[in-house]
């Protein structure tokens, strides 16, 4: 305030010390004659009225911002002077922030933009895409919950198929489910023909296969074992797949169905028994070497048999020419434990227990097997409460059968 530290042709202004402040703030001189000067800058307390929208009321906004935000700390100070004078400044944090308009405009425009890009995208995002994808899953619930060959659907919403992408989705879900009824349509029909030819096959079968059973139904006939058989899998296989027929409703059975749904009639069996009787089949070189002449186990008959043949006839094709098969019978604690032995390749499975699988065969494509005789032995075994193994060994392959022994009978004891 010494004008000769500056220009001495200064001129002191009070008027020009309001040049030094900043909007907000005021400057009180007290004279030592008690007269009184206030001081503030030039834009303080200027109206903003005569701006044109928006700028005015942005101006407004902007202060009511920044007071909102900056609390009004209260700014008073005092100095005083040689001679008796002093000088006070006076202001508060909100009043002199907002001479900075500049800046904080910037801001609130440049937050007002992007409020408005989003609230822009989020109504853009409802109405093309969230609103139509919500109404294609609706309408594919509702078709899959109602799926039903001729049964009319009722979809909750109307979709327009325009060339957006939501309306080529839902045209393409159309004609999938067009695709599938058809095809659908296609195998009732063919479903209903095949049960029509099995019904016809299986009666010109099981006539002459009840007047065989009437011929051989002598224990010791020896055909009247195999009449048995071919009886039991008619049955309970080939019968199996026919199902009941409701109307246009088929419940026809799958073979692997037809095969586990069987209860079996469970007796005591002689285990050795049905062995000996492999032993004697057509298949040449079978040798039995067990050590039991009587081994009492709790089985179906047919079921027994059936599984014995099936590996039976598994180990006679994978056999190297020439040499034999052989059954064995043996006490494991208080298993009997039944094993059928060839030489010739070992099971290229991995794991091995995937040979018990329906439809899985170790023979190349080319021959014509459908992989379910292992099958339908295991599935014989486990519905007897036993447990069918296949092992590798260095020679060849052997089959292990489980059955809980009810009674057992070494070799030469019997009476």
């Amino acid at each position: 305030m010494d004008s000769s530290m500056a220009d001495p042709d200064t001129v002191f202004s009070f008027r020009k010390m309001g040049n030094y402040l900043t909007p907000g703030e005021s400057l009180t001189f007290n004279l030592s004659d008690g007269s009184k000067f206030l001081v503030r800058h030039p834009d303080t307390g200027s109206p903003v009225v005569g701006q044109r929208f928006p700028f005015g009321i942005l101006d407004r906004l902007t202060d009511l911002i920044i007071k909102t935000i900056v609390p009004e700390i209260q700014i008073n100070e005092v100095a005083f002077l040689p001679g008796g004078w002093s000088v006070a400044i006076h202001a508060d944090a909100s009043s002199v922030l907002g001479g900075w308009r500049a800046a904080a405009q910037s801001i609130i425009m440049l937050s007002i933009l992007l409020m408005i890009a989003l609230i822009v995208a989020y109504v853009v995002l409802r109405v093309f895409v969230l609103t139509p994808l919500y109404r294609v899953r609706r309408n594919t619930l509702h078709i899959k919950e109602r799926f039903k060959i001729g049964q009319d659907l009722t979809l909750p919403f109307e979709i327009k198929e325009s060339q957006s992408e939501v309306g080529v989705l839902w045209r393409n879900i159309l004609d999938l489910h067009e695709e599938v009824l058809a095809y659908s349509r296609s195998a009732v029909e063919r479903a209903k023909s095949e049960q029509k030819l099995l019904q016809a096959i299986g009666h010109e079968i099981r006539s002459p296969l009840q007047d065989l059973l009437l011929r051989h139904n002598d224990e010791s006939d020896p055909s009247a074992r195999y009449v048995r058989r071919i009886s039991f899998a008619v049955q309970n296989l080939y019968g199996g797949t026919l199902g009941q027929d409701n109307g246009d409703n088929l419940n026809l059975k799958t073979p692997q169905e037809a095969m586990s749904s069987l209860n079996g009639n469970i007796t005591k069996e002689d285990v050795v028994e049905y062995l000996v009787n492999a032993s004697e089949s057509s298949v040449s070189d079978v040798v039995y070497i067990g050590q039991a002449s009587s081994a009492i186990i709790m089985a179906d008959g047919d079921m027994l048999e059936s599984a014995l043949t099936a590996i039976l006839n598994n180990a006679n094709d994978f056999r190297v020419l020439g040499t034999s098969i052989f059954f064995s019978v043996e006490l494991v604690g208080d298993d009997v434990l039944v094993t059928v032995h060839n030489t010739g390749p070992c099971i290229p499975n991995n794991p091995i227990e995937e040979i018990f699988e329906y439809g899985v065969s170790a023979r190349s494509g080319k021959d014509e097997h459908l992989g379910q005789g292992l099958y339908m032995a295991n599935t014989y075994v486990s519905l007897m409460g036993g447990t069918l193994n296949a092992v590798n060994t260095v020679d060849g392959v052997r089959f292990e059968m489980r059955f809980p022994c009810v009674e057992w009978v070494p070799l030469g004891e019997r009476s």
